[in-house]
């Protein structure tokens, strides 16, 4: 094949498939880290579950709320089941930013971004171990365009002692920085 003809494949096979490269780079574009208030939990224990967000440069996502109604929020998700329960979500305060793909200025996260749960252990757990099952769902997006919206499961391992052993608070650098609402001491 001559030298011509070989950079027109090559370039016409980049026009071809370019566009699927791009939309696959979302799997580098959010990664997400999960922190727990306590090392140990009590039954009957009320805890916080952190979710640090790191969003790569030039990308971001949709705050929650939203300030446009076809844009999809961030949202954390956690599993209730008959070993915990969520009290309350918390977000961040969005960051706002304007971009080609919308009039308006959006509420965005871009950078890091902290996401908090407060959940209550039930009162009847036994001593052992569980998983906590959750979801982020979130919509990367850049300057000029959004790509499809996407969720990262998250799994994580509770242990449960018994009143006599002793827990700690863990990660307060971590619950620094999020804003949970006051909630009733009746949870």
């Amino acid at each position: 094949m001559s030298k011509p003809r070989l950079i027109t494949t090559i370039l016409l096979a980049a026009c071809l498939f370019g566009s699927s490269v791009l939309w696959t780079q979302d799997e580098e574009v959010v990664q997400a880290k999960v922190y727990l208030s306590r090392n140990k939990l009590h039954a009957g224990e009320t805890f916080k579950l952190a979710v640090q967000l790191k969003i790569n440069g030039g990308w971001h996502i949709n705050a929650n709320p939203v300030n446009d109604e076809f844009l999809l929020p961030t949202l954390l998700s956690i599993e209730e089941n008959d070993k915990v329960r969520v009290v309350q979500t918390a977000y961040p305060k969005p960051q706002l930013g304007k971009f080609e793909y919308a009039e308006a200025e959006l509420q965005i996260y871009a950078g890091e971004a902290f996401l908090g749960a407060l959940l209550k252990a039930e009162d009847n757990l036994l001593p052992g171990t569980f998983l906590i099952s959750g979801l982020i769902n979130y919509q990367a997006c850049n300057d000029r365009f959004c790509l499809p919206p996407k969720e990262i499961k998250l799994e994580i391992p509770v242990e449960v002692v018994s009143i006599s052993e002793p827990t700690e608070d863990i990660a307060q650098e971590i619950f620094s920085k999020i804003e949970f609402p006051k909630v009733a001491s009746s949870i």
